[in-house]
């Protein structure tokens, strides 16, 4: 079978130039440029090829010559690289992009022919004649910009532009500490999230069953796929009963489908899991198996034990829930109402002195069963803290206090609203709709959400 053209060296020295200083052409670049176009005997631009693509990947930005040179430590590189720092005059972008348009025609004819060839030995003449007619046109009107970003939608493209905000804003020596909630507007209510060196902690209020188990999880899947290191404790429940919660949350497989995962999907999960891995995110799981065993002194000595084998303490905790947790300071408080309300607000102080020890987020949940079916069902009315008796002072001691709210024809449709009850850095008192999927584990369905409600969401940043 004939070969196509390979990019000669000279003209790659100047196309990767293009590419360090100006990211329109590194996009063109890991769009239409293919690792077979390059010769074999130049690996050392294959690599270089391959960082373009990791770092657009990852940071949608081009990358500097010291990155790619710290990346690919390779003798072959570092001459390559060395040939290019020195180049002293570029083509205009202009000529360099019509000379790597006329390449890529001259790549797609010839793959095209050996197409028409095969079929026409084939004896597939009439197949090969519509498969001329229709490439043919193609080829003529190719354009380099095609897949691109060069002509982008101001209105399709803001939320994947404000994620990319969100993500570089962690980056930012200011903001590098904070830890996303992975749920849009709480991320940009909070410029990124919550932040770990002031050891900020959250609390979500809502009634018994209806997703604060969801909740927890989907923050820490959330964290751990932007390299966060996340600590789940349990406070009742079977390791393996919050295992295969994690495991429908992060795949979206259903539970009763864990053992026929085709092939395909399988590889979407391997990658999924390396990618995780490479950016060093992770989520351990303690769980106390025993009703009303955990103690917050026990939540310190788990911390305490995860740097001891990790080396590192965890970004995030998560605490489910924080009703399951006793203060653990030796107090007997008394029995009934008053005696709970305040075992639950010394659990909850001690859980922010944790945090703030060692510079964690930290995030739980509580539950009430006080709200009457005639306010829950009401889509205008959402808890606060003056509807929970045992919650009043618990705000107190966290940085920012959510509601989820669901009425039974919300449940229905998958939908909810969460309200902000109290962000202490930030403005307060909102309300949002979002839409679950709480049949795969996933407490936010963003497609869906960002689909249904975008008008309010739009109207209340």
């Amino acid at each position: 079978m004939a070969q196509t053209e390979n990019l000669a060296n000279n003209f790659l020295d100047e196309l990767f130039k293009g590419c360090f200083f100006k990211k329109e052409i590194l996009e063109i670049v890991i769009t239409h440029v293919k690792y077979n176009y390059i010769p074999n005997e130049l690996q050392g631009y294959k690599k270089i090829l391959k960082c373009f693509n990791n770092n657009y990947l990852k940071y949608k930005t081009s990358p500097t010559i010291g990155i790619v040179a710290q990346e690919c430590n390779d003798e072959e590189v570092q001459k390559i690289l060395d040939r290019i720092d020195k180049i002293k005059k570029l083509p205009s972008e202009q000529e360099l992009l019509d000379s790597l348009t006329d390449y890529l025609k001259r790549v797609m004819f010839q793959e095209l022919h050996i197409k028409l060839v095969d079929l026409y030995n084939s004896d597939k003449q009439e197949e090969a004649i519509k498969l001329q007619a229709s490439e043919s046109e193609k080829i003529v009107n190719f354009s380099v910009y095609e897949g691109t970003s060069y002509f982008e939608d101001v209105f399709e493209g803001f939320w994947e532009r404000n994620e990319g905000r969100i993500f570089e804003s962690q980056y930012n020596k200011k903001e590098q500490s904070r830890i996303p909630w992975g749920i849009d507007f709480l991320d940009a209510l909070t410029h990124g999230g919550l932040s770990k060196e002031e050891g900020d902690t959250s609390l979500l209020i809502t009634r018994s069953g209806t997703g604060k188990t969801k909740y927890l999880r989907w923050l820490g899947v959330s964290a751990a796929r932007r390299g966060k290191k996340v600590l789940h404790i349990q406070g009742e429940g079977t390791k393996q009963t919050v295992l295969d919660g994690y495991d429908a949350t992060w795949t979206a497989v259903l539970k009763n489908q864990f053992t026929d995962i085709s092939a395909e999907l399988e590889n979407k999960l391997k990658k999924i899991i390396a990618d995780i891995r490479k950016k060093n995110g992770g989520i351990k799981v303690v769980a106390y198996e025993q009703f009303e065993t955990a103690t917050m002194r026990d939540v310190r000595n788990n911390v305490l034990d995860y740097k001891k084998i990790y080396g590192v303490y965890p970004d995030e905790i998560l605490l489910d829930y924080i009703g399951l947790f006793d203060p653990g300071d030796g107090k007997r408080y008394p029995s009934g109402f008053e005696g709970e309300k305040l075992r639950k607000e010394a659990s909850a102080r001690r859980f922010r002195n944790i945090c703030n020890e060692f510079k964690i987020v930290g995030h739980t949940a509580d539950q009430v069963d006080s709200i009457s079916p005639q306010e829950y069902n009401n889509s205008s009315f959402v808890i606060t803290r003056f509807n929970c008796a045992l919650a009043k002072g618990l705000p107190e001691s966290f940085s920012a206090v959510l509601t989820l709210n669901v009425t039974k024809e919300e449940y229905e449709k998958d939908q909810a609203r969460l309200y902000v009850d109290k962000f202490r850095n930030w403005k307060g008192n909102y309300t949002f709709p979002i839409c679950t999927n709480y049949d795969r584990d996933r407490f936010y369905d963003r497609a869906r959400t960002l689909d249904l409600f975008a008008e309010v969401y739009n109207k209340q940043k």
